[in-house]
Order: C-alpha cells, then structure tokens, then sequence
C-alpha cells in the first residue's frame, strides 16, 4: 500500500485535474450478475482488477476459496477499506448515502492494521468536503447511469460478510499487467474486466500481458474478459489479434442480451490455459 502522504499527493493531482486517469471508479459499470451467474468460483484461487472493488466482493460472495487483487492505480487500495466499512454496514456504495452518515462509519470503525489506519486517516480528510470527495471519482457515463450494480446480486449481506471474515486478507498488487511481473501464487481464475480491449491493436504490450497470465494461472486455469464492444465486426478484429497471440489457449465467448448496452453482444469471453 502506498503512504498516506503519496495517496494524499495522488489525490491533490486529481483535484488539479493534472493526473485525471487517476481517479476513482465508484462501481463497476459491467454486467456482473449475469458473470458470476454463470461461473461457478466456490472454492477457487482468484485473482482480480481491484478497480472499484465490486469484482472483489463478488468473488466474496461466490465463496472463493483466496481473492488477490491488482490494479495499476494504487489509490484504488484505499478505496477497497472505505467499500469494507460500508459492506459491515451493509452499505453498498458510499457515495450514494449521505456523508454524514458514512463520516460516522470512518470515524467509529476499529482498524487492524497499519493499512487501515492510513485509509482511515485518508478518508477522514475527504469526508470534510463533500466538493473535493466526488471529484476524486470518474462521473459515470449517462448511458450507464442505470447499470446493473452490485447490489443487485448480492441478495444476502451476511454471506458476503461472513466471508470477508473468514478470508485471510486480499493481497494487493500494485503492477501495469502490460509490463512483466511475477507472482507466487498461481490461480484458477484471472479477471481482467476489460483490460485486453484497451490494448486495442498493440500487439507488443498484448504479448507480454500473455506472458504474464501464462505464468500465473494454474494448468486449465481460466482468463475473464469482460466486453463493452457491441460493433461485431471492430470486436472481431481485436479478437482476431488476441486470440493468434493466446494461440495456447481454449477461447469461449459468452452472447446475451446486455440490458447496459441495450444488445445482444459477447457479454463476456475466456481463454482458458491448456495443459
């Protein structure tokens, strides 16, 4: 986790609109339900984009066995205890409850680790100016301001508590997945959201990404992309690159209605490592 005075100085960029990328994202604005309605993870080693942490309390309540998280944006680490709090508080998203309120839950909750006092001591600054809180988040798009939230498939707090509970503490990886890295653990599942498809067409940063998730994953352990394309034929062209540089790989899409985008589209697609 990065110091506190780093987060402070990454946050103070954002609000000087001098490093914007770096902002927050509030929740996924991916089609989780229909994901994680058709994967079973109960008992599986994940490794995940920690982003807004939605896919994180998702694998959670899918009752993973071990959830890793990674993200090149390390201020989203302190994002992920402000979500914690509130999911104890059966809260899903901070900031669509009044500040006050949330204010109260950063102030009261007990912290058990060094981690968590800086996030709290982070939070604690931004909850004393409602302005400078919301600008340190990306405004969500209108075409997804009805999207389908996390919420609205996490039917029972308790259960997604409970494991958060159980779980031994998410290890956090601070890495850019297009540059090398090594991991100790290897994993069933790698969710990327969709990182490949920012890539586009460069063929050398994809290379090293599937170096990357070679290394990772265990033997049939399965990468998840998740898709905002709904031109088929750009989609097709992009796959068409993906897949000849993950040519050891078993490709599967997954076609539905996607009432985000409003069509029917791959809401979703794997690779899965052959043996």
């Amino acid at each position: 986790m990065i110091k506190l005075e780093e987060a402070l100085q990454q946050a103070q960029k954002i609000l000087n609109k001098t490093e914007i990328d770096s902002k927050l994202y509030q929740r996924s604005n991916e089609y989780l339900k229909y994901i994680f309605d058709n994967i079973d993870f109960a008992g599986k080693k994940v490794l995940t984009v920690l982003g807004s942490s939605d896919q994180l309390f998702s694998f959670l309540y899918k009752d993973a066995l071990m959830v890793d998280t990674f993200d090149i944006n390390p201020l989203v680490e302190y994002y992920y205890y402000l979500r914690k709090w509130c999911i104890l508080e059966k809260i899903t998203y901070p900031l669509e409850i009044r500040d006050s309120v949330i204010r109260d839950i950063v102030k009261s909750v007990v912290v058990d680790s060094e981690e968590e006092e800086m996030a709290q001591k982070f939070w604690k600054i931004f909850y004393k100016d409602s302005f400078k809180l919301r600008q340190l988040f990306f405004k969500a798009k209108k075409e997804y301001e009805y999207d389908y939230p996390l919420d609205m498939m996490i039917m029972d707090f308790n259960k997604i508590i409970a494991n958060m509970k159980n779980n031994r503490k998410s290890n956090f990886f601070n890495i850019d997945v297009f540059k090398n890295f090594e991991l100790e653990e290897q994993y069933d599942y790698i969710y990327m959201s969709n990182i490949l498809q920012r890539a586009q067409f460069d063929i050398d940063s994809l290379e090293i990404c599937a170096n990357n998730l070679r290394r990772a994953l265990k033997d049939e352990g399965v990468v998840i992309c998740s898709n905002f394309i709904s031109n088929s034929e750009y989609l097709e062209s992009i796959l068409e690159i993906e897949k000849r540089i993950m040519s050891d790989f078993m490709f599967d899409d997954n076609i539905s209605y996607n009432p985000i985008i409003g069509t029917n589209m791959p809401i979703y697609y794997t690779y899965t490592k052959k043996k």
